[in-house]
């Protein structure tokens, strides 16, 4: 049941009312909630407090246990929650690291992003927003080595971010609240303090670090179904194929490595970006591109960016333009020819844009895995299969990925590692090292 207090009796009562208590409350009235009623709770009904109420504090022997009192989700309950505003979250977790505010250009709001853990190690990034920046931000970075629990009441789970977690108007956050779990977090945190490090040394919240679950098949929706529906839906997985849509230009662009948005300076060249005010020696070739997916229901096109087109293409922005330096650039028509019968895994998000004027919905792949059963030696055959053979192709080995394609039933036996946990091995003298990408932008900032 949830309390409530309206106009001149919140200031008399907030100070009558402690946490945690317990009290003997009388004189009151308690009714339904109606559908536009305020909800702080998961009750139904919810209670009237005034000045006449009466309301006694209970003897320490009368105080009620409330290690049970609130509904707790566990992170590994979070992908299948995000991005329904109709589901919030209580989360008991504790912050290991704290990023600086910042202000959003696009909302034109200010936040701060904290990394928090719990027993399951799967560290996320948890957003607090205006509302919570002026007392809870300020406490959580003054205590952030102390080991402090924290309570998150009525939170939203996202895919901005990988999979994150968010503040919203009516969330409330708790500090080191007097419950069972608490303590055992608390003494989990004591006794793994390698651990903490680790996450915050390797960014292992990061979302190309997050683990993804293998999906069941009720999370898989047909494109026809996504079609079909009257409204946008903000996240979703589809089993598909895919094809680079024909394009005039590139499947990269030079963007800044500070804030990554699109910059006109020439690669290899210094330039000031005039969005984050820094200086830096070169932009940085980030990959884009639009392709088609396909399922055999239907197909929709979908902007693939950054880790994920990385991940499909087998380079990076930097490879492309090394081959295109070495006159062998990249064709994408070669790899929808090698690709045409592989199915990946596709989490794609969905948002509103605009362009000259019209508004329309744009399909954004935020994940991506192959299509593969870890489960099965044989489909992990056929992960590792499809490795192979992009690879291959993004070497400009054609015979080389036709015979992996040919040979792939006499292999199948030796291949019992899900592709899932393969490190991508990218051809070109560059690899995609985050650290070293984050080093060396961290250095050029420091400079101003």
């Amino acid at each position: 049941m949830q309390g409530i207090i309206y106009d001149q009796d919140v200031e008399q009562l907030d100070k009558l009312l402690q946490l945690y208590k317990t009290y003997y409350i009388e004189n009151t009235k308690i009714k339904e909630i109606t559908s536009n009623a305020p909800v702080f709770a998961a009750a139904k009904h919810q209670m009237l407090l005034s000045r006449s109420t009466y309301i006694r504090l209970a003897n320490e022997e009368e105080q009620l246990p409330i290690d049970h009192a609130y509904r707790l989700t566990s992170f590994a309950q979070c992908p299948e929650l995000a991005d329904v505003p109709t589901k919030q979250i209580n989360l008991l977790c504790s912050v290991v690291h704290v990023f600086p505010p910042r202000f959003v250009e696009k909302t034109k709001r200010n936040l701060q992003e904290f990394v928090i853990v719990n027993e399951e190690r799967r560290p996320l990034i948890l957003t607090l927003w205006e509302e919570f920046l002026q007392i809870k931000a300020p406490f959580l970075t003054q205590n952030v080595h102390t080991l402090l629990v924290i309570l998150g009441m009525r939170l939203s789970v996202n895919t901005f971010y990988g999979l994150s977690i968010g503040t919203v108007p009516n969330s409330t956050i708790l500090f080191d609240p007097p419950i069972q779990q608490a303590e055992l977090l608390k003494r989990w945190m004591q006794n793994n303090k390698e651990y903490i490090e680790t996450v915050v040394s390797q960014k292992l919240y990061d979302k190309a670090n997050q683990e993804i679950d293998l999906l069941f098949n009720s999370q898989i929706r047909k494109i026809s179904q996504i079609l079909s529906l009257n409204e946008v839906v903000k996240s979703f997985w589809i089993k598909a194929k895919i094809r680079i849509k024909a394009s005039e230009g590139p499947v990269y662009f030079l963007a800044c490595p500070g804030c990554f948005k699109s910059c006109g300076a020439a690669y290899k060249y210094e330039f000031t970006c005039f969005y984050c005010n820094h200086d830096f020696p070169s932009p940085k070739p980030l990959l884009r591109f639009q392709a088609e997916l396909f399922d055999g229901t239907g197909n929709l096109t979908a902007y693939v960016e950054h880790k994920e087109a990385s991940m499909l293409l087998r380079m990076s922005g930097e490879d492309i333009i090394e081959a295109e330096e070495q006159d062998t650039p990249f064709d994408p028509e070669n790899f929808n020819h090698i690709s045409r019968d592989l199915q990946f895994l596709f989490q794609l998000r969905t948002s509103w844009s605009k362009a000259r004027g019209k508004t329309f919905v744009r399909n954004t792949v935020i994940a991506c895995l192959p299509a593969a059963d870890s489960s099965s030696a044989s489909h992990s055959c056929e992960g590792k299969e499809s490795s192979l053979k992009v690879q291959a192709l993004m070497q400009g080995d054609m015979a080389a990925a036709e015979s992996q394609e040919s040979s792939s039933a006499m292999q199948g036996e030796h291949f019992e590692t899900d592709f899932r946990t393969q490190e991508p091995s990218t051809p070109g003298k560059r690899r995609l090292e985050h650290e070293e990408e984050l080093h060396e932008i961290k250095k050029h900032v420091k400079k101003d």
